[in-house]
């Protein structure tokens, strides 16, 4: 149980961490500011236009699960039904460009290190959602593989699979073609 405890507190430390630093507050540890993402990744102003929901595969919730990674949402929404969960991120921006942009970001956790993949992007044209690395640079998160009844495999690429491991303190735990899950996306009837 205190295992358990003291997870659930770092988790939602963590998220407070990460949460000050999406929204650019600073903290008394630190003398300098905190690191800050832009307002526009959390598309603050822009109308909601659909929604993305990846059904995460159950082997990753697993395999996350084992090696104690936490896989958390920050300004979307998680639902748990019958053992499936589904991460739900808000569609913005254009999806007619041939791109589909979310709000929020996607959080991967363990006791020594924090992985946060923010403003994330489906191409179709390239066929990659791609995404911010801690605040740093934008990278290919996942390939998409062919659709099934479930959506498009989100497959893990190679620089989705170093960021990982190199942020969660891993040596080589992750790899290229790890199936996170299954993403669909479903816009409202205007756009």
């Amino acid at each position: 149980m205190r295992t358990r405890l003291v997870s659930v507190a770092k988790a939602v430390s963590v998220v407070a961490i990460a949460t000050g630093l999406l929204f650019g507050a600073g903290t008394a540890a630190t003398a300098a500011p905190a690191p800050s993402v832009p307002a526009a990744a959390f598309a603050l102003g822009q109308p909601v236009v659909g929604r993305s929901d990846i059904l995460v595969d159950p082997a990753a919730v697993e395999s996350l699960g084992y090696f104690g990674i936490q896989s958390l949402v920050i300004g979307g929404r998680v639902q748990t039904v019958n053992g499936q969960t589904t991460q739900t991120f808000d569609v913005v921006g254009n999806p007619n460009d041939g791109t589909v942009e979310h709000r929020g970001a996607l959080l991967l956790t363990t006791p020594d290190g924090v992985e946060v993949w923010w403003s994330l992007v489906i191409d179709k044209n390239r066929g990659v959602l791609t995404g911010y690395e801690n605040l740093s640079r934008r990278i290919d998160l996942f390939t998409l593989g062919a659709p099934t009844s479930a959506g498009a495999p989100l497959v893990l690429t190679q620089a989705g699979a170093d960021a990982l491991n190199r942020n969660l303190g891993f040596d080589e735990l992750f790899s290229q073609g790890f199936v996170y899950g299954y993403v669909k996306t479903t816009l409202n009837p205007a756009v």
